[in-house]
């Protein structure tokens, strides 16, 4: 048997459960042995015998053997279910090495051409939930990282981001998207040219450490090893600062589905449920994941901490000032550092707040331009969450959190999560916004 039929018979029989199927009958149960105690017949009732007792103790000694019953046969269940599981991990064995062999043998070595034509496939609302997910974590007030901008069409999410890096394994996989951008953003962006990734080689050696408070790796890990991925995530969890987010795609091999693609070398096995306990195991917390689709998956993880703002980063290119403009409004101007200016400004242009020669000529009180970039955000990212009202998970009490922006349905009806939220097994009202 292929492990993608064995996954998928062992998905189809843990859908079940027994004790949770077998409510309804104690339900049932319950209720006759109510009418039985409440009605008043107690004559009759104690003529008809079952044995030496009476129908209410037959009835009630039923149930209890009902109850020992079930419990067997879910006991069972779930000893079977353990057995499965373990039935998967030895035939996975098999594929993570089969992964390794595809690497060295083949993926490592893939041109230009080949990681061009790889597509991601998607739906156009799974494309929209990756947005306003990407949308919750980008933000001017920290640098962003990219790998492998052409890769996937997802990168322009990023472009509040300041400064973003972004970055491949050859320069033709970066000059394409330096040239959709017009000139002045293209300034924001710090473009590097990467290694193949390779085993006890570190890819991001040039990049500051904790800086970012985004990094997005989309159509990449699809074709590297677990270990692989462990290895670069370690080096991503040295990139973020304290509560800054990694967002990936991957191919999701707790699916039955997408481990059709590794049996035909497609793609790497990488099973969900080991990728999080590697992410635990480095440090970061399971801040999301999306893991039901055939052939496009992704996790957002988290570094443990508080996401701070560090005041004063690195302009990354010229912009007419308050002693270049003759701009009167100088007050305004004084309480801004000349590298925060560059990023408001920057950021202003990149946004369309208003035409850039009237942003450049100072027309507009740089703490008026703060207000109207921040503004604008958050109207993108309202019209990005509207596109996704009619998309929403279960608010369960086991949940690992959620974030700004989710959408939940809980006790019929929907709410709008109004900040990331910490896990926590009750559901405080306050943290929500009905969604009408």
């Amino acid at each position: 048997m292929k492990l993608s039929e064995l996954v998928a018979y062992r998905n189809e029989i843990a859908q079940h459960n027994v004790v949770k199927d077998a409510s309804r009958m104690f339900k049932t149960v319950q209720d006759l042995t109510n009418d039985i105690k409440s009605t008043v017949v107690n004559e009759v009732h104690d003529k008809i015998r079952f044995g030496e007792g009476t129908y209410l103790e037959q009835i009630l000694e039923d149930n209890f053997l009902l109850e020992d019953l079930v419990n067997d046969v879910q006991q069972n269940l779930e000893f079977y279910l353990t057995q499965l599981d373990l039935a998967v991990l030895e035939q996975g064995e098999q594929y993570l090495r089969d992964s390794r062999d595809n690497f060295d043998g083949g993926w490592k070595l893939d041109d230009v051409n080949v990681i061009l034509n790889r597509k991601l496939e998607y739906t156009k609302e799974l494309a929209s939930k990756l947005r306003s997910r990407l949308s919750v974590y980008a933000d001017w007030r920290y640098p962003g990282l990219c790998v492998g901008p052409m890769r996937s069409e997802f990168t322009s999410e990023l472009v509040s981001n300041d400064p973003l890096y972004v970055c491949d394994i050859d320069e033709q996989l970066l000059t394409p998207f330096l040239n959709q951008q017009n000139e002045v953003y293209k300034h924001r962006l710090r473009p590097y040219v990467i290694q193949h990734w390779d085993w006890n080689r570190k890819l991001f050696k040039d990049l500051p450490t904790e800086q970012f408070g985004l990094v997005f790796i989309a159509n990449y890990f699809e074709f590297k090893p677990l270990e692989g991925i462990k290895s670069i995530l370690t080096e991503v969890h040295d990139l973020l600062r304290p509560g800054g987010t990694c967002v990936f795609t991957f191919n999701d091999c707790d699916n039955y589905q997408n481990i059709k693609l590794c049996e035909v070398g497609f793609k790497s096995y990488t099973p969900g449920s080991m990728l999080a306990e590697v992410a635990k195991e480095l440090g970061y917390k399971i801040t999301y994941q999306h893991d039901h689709s055939y052939g496009f998956s992704w996790m957002e993880i988290t570094k443990r901490g508080t996401l701070k703002t560090r005041k004063g980063g690195q302009s990354l290119g010229r912009v007419m000032h308050v002693d270049d403009a003759g701009v009167t409004d100088k007050k305004s101007y004084s309480r801004y550092s000349r590298e925060e200016q560059d990023t408001i400004i920057n950021e202003a242009i990149a946004l369309g707040v208003d035409k850039e020669d009237v942003i450049r000529k100072g027309a507009i009180s740089i703490g008026k331009l703060e207000l109207l970039v921040k503004r604008r955000k958050e109207q993108l990212r309202l019209e990005r969450l509207a596109e996704t009202l009619s998309e929403y998970i279960h608010w369960s009490a086991s949940n690992q959190g959620y974030s700004k922006g989710q959408h939940v349905r809980h006790g019929g009806k929907r709410y709008v999560a109004l900040k990331d939220i910490e896990a926590k097994q009750r559901f405080d009202y306050s943290e929500w916004s009905l969604v009408e």
